[in-house]
């Protein structure tokens, strides 16, 4: 009978220079808990996007509770965690990428594997506020200087309806959205039903960045 075919976790959207942490269980044939052997920090292999050029440097590794197996005397939980403020390869980690983690190979009830442990990403997932560290008032008013509430925006990192950043956002009765952005050129884009919107023209606030 075929093993059935398991998909790694997705752990999320991480913070540059953050901590991820990884566990996995290991079984044997009879689905009883199982420890493994054989685990190093060089058996941790991390791929970028879609390369298949793995991270050169094993710095920033760490296996827990000293040797990663067994952790807390629990037969078959295991686990690694990773530090991405580790540049000792120089930019492979960075903002708007995605990441898999291999675990290559370890040893489970006397046969060798190899398995997709996890993945993730570094501030690559757009959240309704935004992932930036500067904190942007936006007020869309009509032409007579009224704010308009009800009107959706979408704030993106190119000239379409790509690479969105921070959105859906609606602004309020004071015509505002507040988001959470990087110091960097965006694209706003907005609807709201029966209104065109002209190209608009940005008056900056004294506090803006």
């Amino acid at each position: 009978m075929p093993a059935p075919i398991s998909l790694p976790p997705n752990l999320g959207d991480y913070l540059e220079d953050s901590t991820v942490y990884i566990f996995w269980n290991t079984f044997n044939y009879a689905m009883e808990p199982a420890t493994l052997t054989g685990l190093a920090v060089t058996d941790i292999e991390i791929y970028k996007n879609a390369s298949m050029t793995q991270r050169s440097s094993v710095a920033g590794y760490t296996l827990i509770d000293t040797d990663g197996i067994d952790i807390d005397g629990v037969t078959g939980s295991h686990g690694v965690s990773i530090d991405l403020s580790d540049d000792t390869d120089s930019g492979f980690y960075a903002r708007g990428n995605d990441y898999m983690v291999m675990v290559n190979a370890i040893t489970v009830d006397g046969i060798s594997i190899s398995f997709c442990s996890a993945i993730f990403s570094v501030e690559n997932r757009a959240g309704r506020d935004g992932v930036g560290d500067y904190e942007v008032t936006l007020t869309i008013r009509k032409t007579s200087g009224t704010p308009v509430w009800g009107i959706s925006d979408w704030f993106m990192s190119s000239n379409s309806r790509s690479g969105s950043v921070a959105g859906s956002k609606v602004t309020d009765t004071n015509g505002q959205v507040v988001c959470n952005l990087e110091y960097m050129a965006y694209y706003i884009f907005c609807h709201l039903s029966h209104y065109t919107f002209d190209s608009a023209s940005f008056t900056s606030a004294a506090v803006s960045v």
